[in-house]
């Protein structure tokens, strides 16, 4: 059982997004986190700096630095051609105004065979300045995979095992992640519920860990296949309550309607769970 993106989405490894079938990767800087989607690699820093990159097989005849002046608006500021991997580049600045107020954005755009790949780039905050050229050499990282280095790419695959006497720590620490690992072992292991959480405490006393400063989130479609805008007032009251005193700090419900219905149930779930009773 897969417990990865498919790898026609590609991986992400720690800070690296590294795609086997389009034989491309690039390294993020070290403190973002990368969350893969079908539409694209989303980063966020620690500053809340952001990173989103995706590729396109939209035609962009001529240079690309030519297309960002002709076809991206605003017009970009301060466009250079430039080379990343050995190929064609082009990097831009969004001009500053009232929608971007002192945030810095960068435009960075690199060849890859038949699609033109491409990272957004945002930085706010007082560090602006300098952590802008960071993402920007982040985004220079950018560079076509052997094939040797393609045919080694897998998806992470879930193992049961027998535990013959490892703490859950040892058991964490098994897991091939960077980050998150007890979180990510007492997700593998279904904790997902009110009642299952209290199994938190005693795991967190054996690994060492303050449960009182865990961030603990909860996903949620409410129970019996109903999502979280069929349940009554009154049931959805009593589990807020129940997951409040287990130790949850977030939960996160699964929206099932479609289309633009999506947002009369984004209403009917905060009248229920969020307006006070």
């Amino acid at each position: 059982m897969s417990v990865d993106d498919a790898p026609e989405e590609g991986f992400v490894r720690d800070n690296k997004f590294l795609h086997p079938l389009l034989k491309f990767g690039f390294t993020a800087p070290r403190d973002f986190r990368l969350f893969n989607d079908q539409d694209g690699v989303l980063g966020v820093g620690r500053d809340h700096s952001l990173l989103f990159f995706s590729c396109t097989k939209e035609p962009m005849p001529g240079s690309l630095a030519e297309w960002m002046r002709n076809k991206l608006k605003p017009t970009p500021t301060d466009i250079q051609s430039a080379e990343i991997d050995g190929v064609e580049a082009a990097i831009g600045a969004r001009p500053r105004g009232s929608d971007t107020g002192l945030g810095q954005v960068r435009y960075v755009m690199v060849r890859h065979g038949d699609q033109v790949c491409y990272f957004n780039l945002l930085s706010e905050g007082p560090d602006r300045d300098r952590r802008i050229e960071v993402l920007v050499a982040a985004a220079r990282t950018f560079r076509t995979l052997s094939d040797a280095e393609a045919a080694a790419l897998h998806p992470y695959r879930l193992r049961v095992i027998t535990p013959n006497g490892a703490s859950a720590a040892q058991l964490a620490q098994r897991l091939p992640y960077g980050d998150f690992k007890m979180e990510r072992l007492l997700v593998l292991n279904g904790v997902d519920s009110a009642a299952e959480l209290a199994r938190l405490r005693k795991l967190c006393a054996e690994a060492g860990r303050d449960y009182a400063k865990m961030e603990i989130s909860i996903y949620t479609d409410a129970g019996a296949g109903l999502s979280a805008h069929q349940v009554s007032d009154e049931a959805a009251r009593k589990m807020v309550r129940e997951y409040e005193e287990a130790g949850a700090h977030r939960m996160i419900f699964l929206a099932r309607q479609p289309g633009n219905e999506f947002l009369t149930d984004l209403e009917q779930m905060a009248r229920r769970f969020i307006a006070p009773a």
